[in-house]
């Protein structure tokens, strides 16, 4: 995998790759994969997808036991995505990036 690539395309090639492979290679010998990093990225993103609507929803209800008033629940469940994209759009303004997650520039 290399910078600035896209992890499925990456997964598609790698599958070509393995193909070409088999052909050349006897039948009876079995070639899997070890480690899937296209579907670990996708199982990954479904994981914090599921508990960002798990976090709004104990917001929306806490809020609601709390508050009693459902204009409060919700100003309170919009400012979580809001607050995730102003943290993820200043952070890609400045620059800021880690070494395992590279964002195009």
């Amino acid at each position: 995998m290399r910078d600035q690539r896209q992890i499925a395309t990456f997964g598609q090639s790698v599958d070509r790759k393995l193909a070409q492979l088999k052909k050349i290679l006897p039948p009876d010998l079995i070639i899997a994969h070890t480690s899937d990093q296209p579907l670990q990225v996708k199982e990954n993103i479904h994981l914090f997808l599921r508990a960002l609507y798990e976090a709004i929803l104990l917001v929306v209800v806490v809020s609601l036991i709390g508050f009693w008033e459902w204009r409060l629940a919700l100003i309170m469940a919009l400012a979580i995505p809001i607050t995730l994209g102003m943290t993820f759009g200043v952070s890609y303004m400045l620059g800021i990036d880690c070494n395992r997650c590279r964002w195009p520039r």
